[in-house]
């Protein structure tokens, strides 16, 4: 499904939006979820089980960091060690394939991977740097219906609202005022 389909203007959207504000704000969090779900399985719907295996993957990495302290990197590199293999083989398989036919003068055949859903390549440094922040502060999403919006939820420019970017930029001022 395109943003600019009329599936989507007419049908997807106002039945997001209607259902959206309609349901009470403790179940909001699974509208997204289900509704990024639809809509990218309405492309390519073979890719939405390792989405979901990554979000629980990534929730269940983010509870070890959180709860064993000592082995706090040794989960971290498991999840980004995980999340980055699915991205290097979506990505680069073929790449890899095609380099070592030249190479050696063999013909192993390509896997002809069609490069999944945008979610899964744009979201992955998502959970990444989640579980980064867990295991620097400990502070991590309570629930698992949290986590697979980093990985469901329509991708974005912006890796940081504008207002974490202002604030920001204000410390940065006010250490320079008090150089002076």
């Amino acid at each position: 499904m395109v943003f600019s389909s009329i599936v989507f203007l007419y049908i997807f959207l106002p039945i997001l939006l209607i259902t959206y504000f309609l349901v009470p704000s403790k179940f909001k969090n699974a509208v997204m979820i289900v509704s990024s779900l639809i809509f990218f399985a309405w492309g390519e719907i073979r890719y939405i089980a390792i989405m979901l295996t990554l979000a629980i993957m990534d929730f269940i990495c983010g509870n070890k960091i959180q709860k064993n302290p000592e082995k706090k990197k040794l989960y971290l590199w498991i999840d980004v060690g995980v999340n980055l293999l699915i991205l290097f083989f979506f990505k680069y398989a073929d790449f890899i394939i095609g380099n070592i036919n030249a190479l050696l003068h063999i013909n192993l055949p390509l896997l002809n991977i069609p490069l999944p859903i945008r979610s899964i390549v744009q979201h992955i440094p998502k959970p990444i740097i989640h579980n980064r922040r867990i295991q620097r502060h400990s502070k991590m999403r309570k629930k698992l219906l949290q986590l697979p919006n980093l990985h469901t939820t329509i991708p974005t420019n912006n890796s940081r609202p504008n207002s974490e970017v202002r604030n920001r930029r204000r410390r940065v001022r006010s250490k320079k005022h008090k150089r002076r």
